[in-house]
């Protein structure tokens, strides 16, 4: 049955728990609800005003009172503007993508870099080197024309009107070459490739491994998500594990259920778009080496975990799907 509102049961107490990032003991301290339905427009709503939600449960930190206050990253993908950073990391992956290696071969190196001028002064055949010097090291004097005026080493004087006209024909050329010089930045910055661009540039048809971004609704899961959930807890027990050294008899499938698939959203469709909560699969090779799970809600998606598998730590797949999702 479908809600047009949201169902909650709040909790007045301040709660203090072990916190994740510091280890410390009873000392992560918020104030929560437990959301048994809620919909799309109410959890925006407390997006923001800072709450989160981890399953059904929904937190408000106590900034002045928790031990390491958490402050929400907010993006604004109209404005974002790819960095250099950002560029080779995604050509990084598309090149391992497409070849397997993930470093570039020295010719490759060597045709992207520019020609480099030598510094150096020539030389003869015979290794000696060439110069304008005379032996003792003093530069020759020039040979000085006689010129018509008091002075003979001084060349002849310009009338200032010849000066005017030579002032007005140098201003011209440089309002010239600066309109050029915008003209020719503006038309770089058009032919500059986006994002979308360069995430495009891996070609399936020749590509070594292949990979694939697929969302799937968690909450109701959907049959692909099904299919998979065990696949993906495998890839999160293994993150957990490495990453956050968490013993093994932490990382349940219940826990991991109650975590990130459990939710109170309520699916939704507006204007065509399907909200509520979701995981982003990223799969290579036919497996899933990583999970985003997110709340598509309706003026943002909220990103609320992200784990991969360890073994392709190589492939800076955090920074990589957060590209990927403001795409």
């Amino acid at each position: 049955m479908a809600h047009d509102y949201s169902i909650i049961e709040f909790f007045p107490d301040r709660s203090a728990s072990n916190c994740g990032y510091c280890s410390g003991t009873n000392c992560s301290v918020s104030t929560g609800m437990w959301a048994h339905v809620m919909t799309v427009e109410d959890y925006q709503d407390l997006i923001n005003r800072n709450w989160r939600r981890s399953g059904k449960y929904c937190y408000h930190p106590n900034m002045k009172e928790t031990c390491c206050p958490p402050y929400m990253i907010k993006c604004d993908t109209k404005n974002f503007r790819l960095g250099k950073h950002h560029k080779k990391l995604i050509k990084k992956f598309n090149r391992y993508l497409m070849t397997g290696q993930l470093n570039v071969t020295e010719t490759e190196a060597a045709a992207d870099q520019p020609a480099k001028v030598s510094a150096k002064p020539s030389q003869s055949k015979h290794g000696s080197t060439q110069s304008s010097q005379s032996g003792d090291g003093k530069i020759p004097p020039k040979h000085v024309k006689k010129g018509v005026g008091a002075d003979p080493t001084k060349p002849k004087a310009v009338k200032a009107k010849q000066l005017r006209l030579q002032k007005k024909l140098k201003s011209e050329m440089a309002e010239s070459s600066s309109s050029a010089q915008s003209e020719s930045s503006s038309a770089h910055q058009s032919r500059e490739k986006g994002l979308a661009d360069l995430l495009e540039e891996y070609d399936s048809a020749v590509a070594k491994h292949k990979f694939e971004l697929r969302l799937v609704r968690s909450h109701p899961p959907s049959k692909e998500f099904e299919d998979s959930q065990l696949e993906e807890y495998e890839v999160y027990k293994k993150y957990q594990m490495t990453v956050h050294k968490d013993p093994e008899s932490k990382v349940t499938f219940s826990q991991f259920k109650n975590f990130l698939i459990s939710s109170p959203l309520v699916e939704e469709t507006r204007h065509g778009v399907e909200l509520g909560s979701f995981h982003y699969q990223y799969i290579l090779d036919g497996k899933i080496i990583a999970v985003e799970v997110m709340d598509i809600l309706p003026q943002f998606i909220s990103s609320k975990y992200f784990f991969y598998d360890p073994a392709y730590d190589f492939l800076t797949l955090g920074t990589y799907s957060t590209l990927s999702t403001l795409r």
